[in-house]
């Protein structure tokens, strides 16, 4: 039963268009963007399919990873985190390279 939600998630995740690489490990979604700026955008979008279709009562927590992707938990709504400062991660991932 986990794996058919994990797949709901992964193909509407890939359904959007906005992704280019998509992974589902252990309950948390891995994605590149297409457009990193959009990251707002799908972190609302896969949230409300989350909640719309498979938990009501969920939430889903977002998380920059080093480079261009995100990872996304699905939650119960009391372990629901803010959105953290993703532009400053990316900002500081930019200052390091430029450092390089």
């Amino acid at each position: 039963m986990i794996y058919n939600l994990e797949n709901k998630i992964k193909n509407f995740a890939e359904a959007t268009g906005l992704c280019g690489r998509v992974e589902m490990t252990h309950g948390t979604l891995y994605v590149t963007l297409l457009q990193n700026d959009r990251f707002d955008y799908f972190h609302e979008i896969i949230k409300n399919f989350y909640v719309d279709n498979i938990n009501p009562d969920g939430a889903v927590n977002m998380y920059a990873l080093p480079g261009d992707e995100f990872c996304f938990d699905f939650v119960p709504k009391d372990a629901e985190k803010d959105p953290m400062d993703v532009e400053s991660v990316l900002d500081m991932e930019i200052e390091a390279e430029m450092g390089r």
